[in-house]
C-alpha cells in the first residue's frame, strides 16, 4: 500500500501497516542534546567518564568507556596505543565515526565513457555506506605505574547526532557473540536448524529481538567461522573422532576407505520507504467467490478506515466483481507480471523459444513510454506478424488492456507496484517461512504475529542504516548530497542512478523558450527524446516520460535540466514523503488523544526473564567442561530453585499441561464452544484437470530422480513403465 498526499494511498490485494515512528531532537535520558552543532550524551552521573578517574588496569578502563558509549548510544574503536618495554602506556579509544572514509576519485574521462555507465556501480559489487564524518569524541588512558590506568584526556562531543533508542541494538558495541551465543547456536547445529531458526529461536528464549546481543548476520559470520575451521580437515576430524571413540568404547568397530484446514490465506500487502514489502493484515476465506471478497473488502476498509486509492491483484473475475461493488471510487488494475507469466504456456513451445517474438511482446508490453495510439500500433503489428490476432488469449488481453497496460494510467501514482516482479509471490514466500498446512488457526495467529515482528524489526533495521549511514557519492553535485539526506537508502541509491545518467547520458538537442516557461528536447542514451517544460515562476517541471508522476521520484531529464539550470537541491514541491527517511509514517494517538511513543517496551517482569535467560546460557557454557565448578553452580540453582518453591503459595506451580497450553496459546480453552471450526476448504480448479507441458515439467523438475531396474538410466519412471517396455 502506498501512502501519497494526506488521504490517499495505493494497494496491492495480496497485502500491513509498518510500526510508526517518529523523529525528535527533544533531549532526554538516553538521548542526545544539541550544543552549538555538537551533541553532548545525557545519561546517568555514574557511566559518564571524568578526567582523573582511576581503574586497577586497562581492561577494566576500556569496559568502563564501552559501557558509557552503550549507553549513551555511538560506537567505539581502539586507536592509538603507546607502549613502553611491553606495558601499554597509552590506549586512546575514539569514536567509530571518528575520520574520513577514502573514496577513489573517478576522471571525468573514465565517467564519461560508454555513456557513463562506469560511474555506476559494476554488477554485483556490495554498496558499503560509510559512517566517518570527523567525529573528535575521545577518551585516553594513562599508566600510573603499579597503581592501574587514570584518564588523562576525554572529549565527550560528537559532531553528530547519537544513535536512536530503537536503533542502538544495532550498534557494534551492543552485538556481541558471547559464550552463551555460541553454545546455543552449536547447540542448534546438531539438531539440524539453520542460523535463522536458531536466531529466531534465541530470540523468542530472550524475549525478542532487542534482547538477543546480535544480529542474524552475527549468528550467520560465527557459523562461517565453524565452517571455515572445519575446511579442509573435515574427513580426518571425522577419523580422529571415530579412533578416540574405538579406543574408549572397545564395542565400537568402524571401517573407511580412501578413494489441516486449507482455507485461502489472503494478506494485504503494500510498499514501505524502502521499497520492501509490507504487510497490512490478511483474511481466511473459506470460498473464492465475490460474496467473500466482498466481505474481506469491506472488513479491510472498516479497519483503514478509508478507501484506497489504487488497488492491484490478479485476473480473478470474482475479485474484480467485489472491488467494483465495495470500492467503486479505486482504480482497480491487474498485475503485469501475473499476465506476463502465463506466455510461454499460451502460445506454445515453438513461439515461447522464438528470442526475437519474446524480445518484441515485452518490448511493446513492459514499456512505459508508449502513448495509447502508439501503443495500439505497436501491439496491433505484434499479432499481425506472427498470426496472432485470432488468439483468444490475445484478444482477451487486449479487451482487458486498461486494466494492465501502463499507456492507460500513465498520470496515475503506483510506486512501482504494478512493474513489479511479483511482489505477492515475494510475500507468499516470507509467509511459508512462518506457515505450515498442518497449523491450527491458533498457531497460524502466532505465526503470523512472529512474521509481523520480524518484518517491523527489518523495517527498524532499515531505518537505522538510513538514519546514520552516508553511501559513496558519484558525482561532485549538491542536488546528489540534498537527495542523500531526504530519502531512504534504497530510494537515494535509485535517484544516484538518475543523477548519472543526467550527467553522462543525456543532452540536449534543443530549447524553445516562451513567455511563461521553457522546453527542453533531452535525448538519452536509448535514443529516445523526451521534452521537459520547466516554469521558472513556479519551479515547476514537467517530463514527458512522467517518471514523476507513475513513481514519485524525478528522471534524467528533469535532473538535467535543473543540472544545467544550477539548482542545486531538490524543489520541495517533489519531495515525495512517501520515500522520504521519517516522513512516510504518521504518530499514533491513545483513546486520550496523547501521543504514543513509537519505541515498543517489554514490561520489567519480560525485562528481567531476558536477562535471566541470557545470564543462564552463558554460566552453562562456562563451567560445563570444569566439573567443580559445574556442581557448585547446580547446587546453587537447586538451592534457589527449592527456596522459590517454597515460597510459592502451598509450594503449587502452574507447570501443568493446561497451563502451559495456556501461556502459549495466550487464552484459556472456552468453556463453551459457539463457532465450529472451518471445514477443510477446497480451492479453485479442478483435481483432475488437463496440466499443460511446462507446469507437468516444473512438477517432475521437483521430484527427485530414481534408477530404472529396467533401462539402468535414472529418472522419473521404474521398471513397470519404462519406455523400454513398449519397444518390446
Amino acid at each position: 500500500m502506498e501512502f501519497h498526499g494526506d488521504n490517499d494511498y495505493v494497494m496491492d490485494f495480496h497485502s500491513q501497516p509498518a510500526t510508526p515512528t517518529k523523529y525528535q531532537e527533544v533531549p532526554n535520558e538516553g538521548s542526545s542534546s544539541y550544543v552549538e552543532r555538537h551533541w553532548v550524551p545525557q545519561c546517568h552521573d555514574n557511566y559518564i567518564p571524568k578526567v582523573g578517574m582511576v581503574f586497577k588496569d586497562l581492561v577494566d578502563a576500556i569496559r568502563f568507556y564501552r559501557a558509557y558509549a552503550a549507553e549513551a548510544g555511538f560506537d567505539v574503536r581502539n586507536t592509538t596505543t603507546t607502549k613502553k618495554k611491553g606495558s601499554v602506556v597509552w590506549q586512546y579509544i575514539v569514536c567509530s565515526r571518528e575520520g574520513k572514509k577514502h573514496v577513489p576519485t573517478i576522471s571525468h574521462n573514465d565517467a564519461s565513457h560508454d555513456n557513463g555507465q562506469a560511474a555506476l556501480s559494476k554488477p554485483g559489487r556490495r554498496r558499503r555506506i560509510s559512517k566517518r564524518i570527523g567525529c573528535m569524541a575521545h577518551v585516553a588512558f594513562r599508566i600510573l605505574g603499579h597503581d592501574g590506568y587514570v584518564i588523562s584526556i576525554f572529549e565527550e562531543q560528537h559532531n553528530h547526532p547519537l544513535t536512536s533508542l530503537p536503533y542502538r541494538p544495532f550498534l557494534k558495541i551492543n552485538r556481541n557473540i558471547d559464550l552463551g551465543h555460541k553454545k546455543f547456536i552449536l547447540n542448534c547445529a546438531k539438531a539440524n536448524i539453520g542460523t535463522m531458526k536458531s536466531y529466531r529461536l534465541f530470540k523468542e528464549s530472550v524475549g525478542g529481538y532487542s534482547s538477543v546481543g546480535a544480529t542474524a548476520v552475527d549468528f550467520k559470520n560465527f557459523k562461517r567461522d565453524l565452517k571455515a575451521y572445519i575446511a579442509g580437515g573435515d574427513a580426518q576430524m571425522v577419523i580422529d573422532k571415530l579412533f578416540r571413540k574405538s579406543e574408549v568404547c572397545p564395542g565400537f568397530r568402524f571401517d573407511y576407505e580412501v578413494d489441516k484446514y486449507m482455507m485461502i490465506f489472503a494478506p494485504f500487502t503494500g510498499v514501505d520507504n524502502h521499497k520492501k514489502c509490507v504487510t497490512f493484515g490478511f483474511g481466511l476465506l473459506s470460498s473464492e467467490d465475490s460474496e467473500s471478497y466482498s466481505w474481506l473488502l469491506r472488513s479491510f476498509m472498516n479497519a483503514m478506515g478509508n478507501a484506497p486509492s489504487c488497488i492491484i491483484t490478479d485476473q480473478d473475475p470474482s475479485m474484480r466483481i467485489a472491488i467494483e461493488e465495495v470500492l467503486p471510487q479505486t482504480k482497480h488494475r491487474y498485475c503485469m507480471w501475473h499476465i506476463m507469466n502465463k506466455l510461454s504456456g499460451k502460445v506454445g513451445p515453438v513461439l515461447s523459444k522464438d528470442t526475437e517474438f519474446m524480445n518484441c511482446i515485452n518490448q511493446v508490453v513492459w514499456t512505459h513510454y508508449l502513448d495509447k495510439k502508439e501503443w495500439k500500433a505497436q501491439w496491433c503489428s505484434v499479432m499481425v506478424d506472427y498470426n496472432l490476432t485470432e488468439h483468444l488469449w490475445f484478444k482477451s488481453l487486449y479487451t482487458l488492456r486498461k486494466f494492465w497496460i501502463p499507456a492507460y494510467f500513465e498520470d496515475l501514482f503506483m510506486a512501482g507496484l504494478l512493474r513489479s516482479t511479483s511482489r505477492s509471490e515475494s510475500e507468499n514466500s516470507f509467509f511459508d517461512n512462518f506457515t505450515d498446512r498442518n497449523f491450527s488457526l491458533i498457531e497460524l495467529l502466532m505465526q503470523f504475529e512472529s512474521a509481523m515482528e520480524a518484518q517491523r524489526f527489518k523495517f527498524t533495521h532499515l531505518n537505522s542504516k538510513s538514519e546514520s549511514g552516508i553511501p559513496v557519492f558519484k558525482t561532485p553535485l549538491k542536488i546528489e548530497k540534498h537527495a542523500a539526506s531526504l530519502f531512504t537508502l534504497s530510494v537515494f541509491y535509485d535517484v544516484q542512478k538518475e543523477i548519472c545518467a543526467s550527467c553522462f547520458s543525456c543532452s540536449i538537442v534543443c530549447i524553445q523558450n516562451s513567455e511563461h516557461a521553457s522546453e527542453y528536447q533531452i535525448s538519452d542514451v536509448s535514443g529516445m527524446i523526451s521534452t521537459v517544460r520547466y516554469c521558472e515562476r513556479d519551479g515547476t517541471a514537467h517530463c514527458t516520460c512522467k517518471n514523476y508522476e507513475r513513481i514519485g521520484l524525478l528522471c534524467r531529464h528533469i535532473l538535467f535540466v535543473f543540472k544545467n539550470l544550477k539548482i542545486e537541491k531538490i524543489p520541495e514541491l517533489y519531495i515525495t514523503n512517501r520515500w522520504c527517511k521519517f516522513h512516510l509514517l504518521k504518530p499514533m494517538f491513545d483513546v486520550g488523544g496523547s501521543e504514543m511513543d513509537n519505541v515498543s517496551f517489554m514490561d520489567q517482569n519480560k525485562t528481567l526473564v531476558s536477562r535471566l535467560m541470557s545470564e543462564i546460557h552463558f554460566c552453562i557454557a562456562l563451567v560445563e567442561h570444569t566439573p567443580d565448578l559445574l556442581l557448585a553452580f547446580s547446587n546453587t540453582i537447586n538451592q534457589h530453585k527449592e527456596a522459590l518453591i517454597d515460597k510459592l503459595q502451598d509450594g503449587k506451580l502452574s507447570s501443568d499441561t493446561s497451563s502451559v497450553f495456556e501461556n502459549f496459546c495466550g487464552t484459556s480453552a472456552p468453556s463453551e464452544v459457539r463457532v465450529l471450526p472451518p471445514t477443510q476448504v477446497s480451492t479453485k480448479g479442478s483435481g483432475k484437470r488437463i496440466k499443460g507441458g511446462k507446469e507437468v515439467s516444473i512438477e517432475e523438475s521437483k521430484k527427485t530422480k530414481r534408477l530404472c531396474r529396467t533401462c539402468k538410466e535414472y529418472g522419473f519412471h521404474d521398471s513397470r513403465n519404462c519406455p523400454m517396455n513398449h519397444k518390446k
